[in-house]
């Protein structure tokens, strides 16, 4: 995937909420890692579709559908289930040997 414009700006909007919402899940709540794990990706996804569809309507109406959000979770469910797997584990991992 080419980091140009659209995918660029799109990217740069899905992953920093991915970096907002768990931080601030994780430190001002008690939630189990899962859940904010979940919280985080159902936003993140949001945030991708609100900035393709911005991004659509004011500058690229012809926007490539192999970028639309449906697309983007249907190829990314390997990767979402991976991620729901691994990571709960990891950070157990990590507060263990902390």
């Amino acid at each position: 995937m080419p980091l140009t414009f659209p995918v660029l700006p799109i990217l740069i909007l899905e992953l920093g909420t991915y970096g907002l919402v768990s931080g601030l899940l994780s430190k001002y709540t008690k939630l189990p890692i899962l859940f904010t794990l979940l919280i985080t990706m159902i936003l993140g996804r949001c945030m991708y579709a609100l900035s393709y569809y911005i991004i659509q309507f004011f500058f690229l109406p012809d926007i490539s559908s192999n970028i639309s959000p449906i697309n983007a979770v249907v190829i990314g469910l390997p990767g979402i289930i991976l991620q729901l797997i691994a990571i709960p584990v990891i950070i157990k991992l990590l507060r263990k040997h902390k």
